[in-house]
C-alpha cells in the first residue's frame, strides 16, 4: 500500500461527504418548496369553495 492511498481515500470521503450534504440540502429545499406550494393550492381551493358557497347562498336569497 502506498503512502498516498490513505490521502486519496480521505479526499474521496470528503468529496462524498460534501456531495451528500449538498444533495441533502437540495432535498430539504425541494420538500420545503413543495410543502409551500401545496399549502397555497389548498388555501386557494378552500377560498374558492367558500366563495362559491357564498355565491350559491346569495343566489338562493
Amino acid at each position: 500500500m502506498t503512502p498516498t492511498a490513505p490521502v486519496a481515500v480521505l479526499s474521496s470521503l470528503v468529496k462524498e461527504h460534501t456531495s451528500v450534504r449538498l444533495v441533502r440540502r437540495k432535498v430539504v429545499l425541494t420538500l420545503l418548496i413543495s410543502t409551500v406550494q401545496l399549502r397555497l393550492v389548498v388555501s386557494v381551493w378552500e377560498w374558492d369553495s367558500a366563495f362559491s358557497g357564498m355565491m350559491a347562498a346569495a343566489r338562493r336569497l
